[in-house]
């Protein structure tokens, strides 16, 4: 028998790290939880796994972690860095580990796919097993990521990024290196240390989607990261926040309501600031909106997707704007020339 029903008080559509942590904080309020998602949460490779090491504390889950203290900025061959303090995860075990502790607070699972949702009638499609279920809701959470099918770039811009995980040593150790290049590499790439001797390596692109591979084997051949590769992933990634995430009894979370900054790719950060925040007004019954449309989250979100669209309204060239502003913005930030 399907675990999917409709006696919760939130329905959570994606078990990975933005559902769960949602889940989470509904869970510490008393709320009864159900999540939905058609994989198993810990089984895909997203993202390069870095996180704010204050946030990593707080999400307290006992995962292997690599402590970097150093950021380093490259632009078109130009070195920038600047003291951070982040963790880098494999994002498989932060998603499994999240849904575990939501599991383990009280929250069911079932394995199923979201469909549609109907905000009117409160009710929601699945398919469970080869076979569809629709099933009512008090309130649906949709934290499944960004879908770009359809979608304007300009209007709504997104990126598609190529992951892998590589045995290897960083050339900088305990430093999140963030490459962006335009030119014949025009895109962004990053090498990330992760725990065990491995690298998290990737390349992201706003323009040349079709030859997002190629641009990645070439910047392993320029770097040297010449060894195994033991998992592939990567996906597609919302540049722009919602601007009204929350509908009635249907709330976005996450990729899903473009909790990502547009400039650097990260995600991982406004999730962890915002699923305490969502949890109590949803909780409260209060208006995700008004809280949403207020935070420091949206505004930083909406200000840099600004400055992306300008850069990139001139397709591939765009990146060599982007660097360009990129410079002048490293003298007002506090990255230094090296």
């Amino acid at each position: 028998m399907s675990e999917l029903n409709g006696q919760h008080d939130f329905h959570v559509v994606g078990g990975s790290f933005g559902g769960s942590s949602l889940a989470i904080e509904l869970l510490k309020k008393g709320r009864s939880v159900l999540i939905a998602d058609f994989a198993q949460p810990g089984s895909r490779v997203k993202c390069a796994g870095g996180i704010e090491m204050d946030s990593f504390r707080r999400a307290a889950l006992d995962i292997p972690h690599e402590h970097c203290t150093r950021g380093i900025l490259s632009l078109d061959g130009q070195l920038y860095d600047k003291k951070i303090d982040y963790a880098v995860v494999d994002r498989r075990d932060l998603d499994r580990a999240s849904f575990e502790k939501a599991i383990s607070l009280g929250a069911k699972f079932a394995r199923a796919k979201y469909l549609s949702h109907d905000p009117r009638g409160k009710k929601a499609e699945f398919l469970v097993g080869g076979r569809k279920e629709t099933i009512p809701f008090n309130h649906l959470v949709l934290s499944n990521g960004f879908r770009h099918k359809g979608r304007n770039i300009f209007f709504e811009p997104y990126s598609i990024a190529t992951v892998e995980i590589v045995k290897g040593q960083s050339p900088h150790p305990k430093s999140l290196i963030f490459i962006f290049e335009s030119g014949k590499m025009n895109g962004y790439y990053w090498i990330f240390p992760m725990p065990g001797g491995c690298l998290n390596i990737g390349a992201g692109s706003v323009t040349d989607f079709p030859g997002i591979e190629a641009k990645l084997r070439k910047f392993k051949e320029n770097y040297r990261l010449r060894g195994e590769v033991l998992a592939r992933g990567g996906g597609v990634i919302p540049l722009y926040p919602s601007l009204l995430p929350q509908d009635g009894s249907v709330t976005r979370f996450g990729n899903a309501a473009g909790m990502v900054q547009p400039i650097t790719g990260e995600g991982l950060k406004y999730i962890s600031r915002n699923s305490q925040p969502f949890a109590q007004v949803l909780s409260e019954g209060g208006s995700v909106n008004l809280r949403w449309l207020t935070s420091g989250s949206f505004l930083k979100l909406a200000l840099s997707t600004f400055f992306l669209r300008v850069c990139f309204c001139g397709g591939n060239s765009g990146m060599s704007l982007y660097v360009a502003l990129a410079k002048l913005a490293t003298k007002l930030a506090d990255w230094r020339r090296i």
